[in-house]
């Protein structure tokens, strides 16, 4: 993605009164792969399909990229739903962080938040290797990376429903002094 793109795709998320949609099909084809491409294409095709009409042409397309993108979301959501059901079932208290809490939280819409893993916060590494042995029933694998350091969290992969998905288990917000004990679990 070129500089030019980013900006581009940063204009229609800021001011969408100047988010003229493109009228050439091709053209619209190439922008809704951009805003793809940012993770970006569920809002904006959302913004833009209610620009028009649904006997315009581009409506059928528009509505397509959408249909894409909430379809993920049902999967992803399925997912994260059985995984904190199987923690809640055996007991263990999880947080959920970044993408997933956003996507509820920030948006109207939770397919307008793609993401690619699940962040779940622990109390501590006891707990988050309680999780790991409960989420392997659910076919869930440790990836045998230690991402950001040994002290901060493990990554499992599962294929639900044939479609990988990924679970960040965190004992610790960050692995940056600072701020990795600014906030207990309790109070967060």
């Amino acid at each position: 993605m070129t500089p030019a793109d980013r900006a581009q795709v940063a204009a229609w998320l800021v001011d969408t009164a100047s988010t003229a949609l493109a009228t050439d099909i091709d053209l619209l084809r190439d922008h809704i792969d951009l805003a793809r491409r940012e993770g970006v294409s569920g809002l904006l095709c959302d913004r833009w399909r209610a620009t028009i009409d649904g006997d315009d042409p581009r409506a059928a397309l528009l509505s397509a990229e959408i249909g894409r993108q909430v379809a993920s979301e049902l999967i992803r959501s399925g997912a994260e739903r059985r995984v904190l059901a199987a923690l809640n079932a055996a007991g263990i208290d999880a947080l959920v962080l970044k993408g997933a809490a956003l996507a509820r939280w920030l948006y109207a819409h939770a397919h307008w938040r793609p993401r690619s893993d699940l962040d779940l916060l622990f109390a501590s590494e006891a707990d988050s290797a309680r999780a790991e042995q409960a989420l392997g029933a659910l076919g869930y694998r440790w990836d045998g990376v230690l991402a950001n350091g040994v002290c901060v969290e493990r990554t499992l992969i599962g294929s639900p429903q044939g479609v990988v998905h990924a679970i960040d288990l965190h004992w610790r917000l960050t692995p940056h002094p600072v701020y990795a004990d600014r906030f207990t679990y309790a109070e967060l």
